[in-house]
């Protein structure tokens, strides 16, 4: 009998493991794509992918906020251990962040699918006001030529 619940409970960290692996994966699309653009936006209210500072360097990353006032948020753990804690960036004690909660990666895994499609619109539209500079900037060019 305790072996089946063991392997019931090990079954779970993994799943929890693979999910939270996944996640990560999406966090460093976001952060990438935020970081060519060199703009972070907050997308659908409740993510941003913010910036941290600490004395070592700095470390960007998708957070999870608990309001939209917030500028900062939760971080995404790399494991089921680290799921809730407090811990310093870089180990500096003036950087100090949070791991989301295991209910906040929940509702990110749910929120996914829509948090990319928010990304996509929100990269769609300053494609086009580029494409409206950049013609606006070409008119100008042959204007003074």
């Amino acid at each position: 009998m305790m072996t089946q619940i063991e392997a019931v409970a090990k079954e779970r960290v993994r799943v929890t493991d693979a999910l939270l692996n996944k996640l990560c994966k999406l966090d460093d699309f976001v952060t990438d794509v935020c970081y060519v653009m060199n703009d972070y936006p907050k997308l659908l209210g409740k993510y941003k992918v913010a910036i941290r500072h600490s004395n070592i360097g700095v470390w960007p990353s998708l957070e999870i906020l608990e309001d939209e006032l917030e500028n900062f948020g939760h971080k995404i753990p790399d494991s089921t251990k680290k799921l809730g804690q407090f811990f310093y960036i870089h180990g500096d004690f003036s950087a100090g962040c949070r791991w989301a909660t295991r209910e906040e990666i929940i509702q990110l895994a749910n929120d996914a699918e829509e948090l990319l499609k928010a990304l996509y619109r929100y990269v769609s539209e300053k494609h086009a006001e580029e494409t409206q500079l950049l013609s606006r900037l070409e008119k100008v060019v042959q204007a003074l030529q």
